[in-house]
């Protein structure tokens, strides 16, 4: 049994195709294409992840230790 055939199995013979090829790319894998994200959320009917926003370089702590001043 293939790949195809699981995903055709678990999501039905309309929705399992287009979610194998949607996950299969690399735009959707990689995560750059917000449309193919979409796309996955509305098929599986889980919801897209938010990323998180880094923080400042001021509040993460300094590699290697306490810096010297001056």
């Amino acid at each position: 049994m293939s790949r195809l055939d699981r995903y055709i199995e678990r999501y039905g013979p309309i929705a399992g195709p287009k979610l194998y090829h949607a996950i299969q790319s690399r735009s959707a894998y990689m995560g750059v294409s917000s449309r193919r994200r979409k796309a996955i959320s509305e098929l599986t009917g889980r919801p897209i992840r938010v990323r998180r926003k880094a923080e400042p370089a001021s509040v993460q702590p300094l590699l290697g230790g306490m810096a010297e001043e001056g």
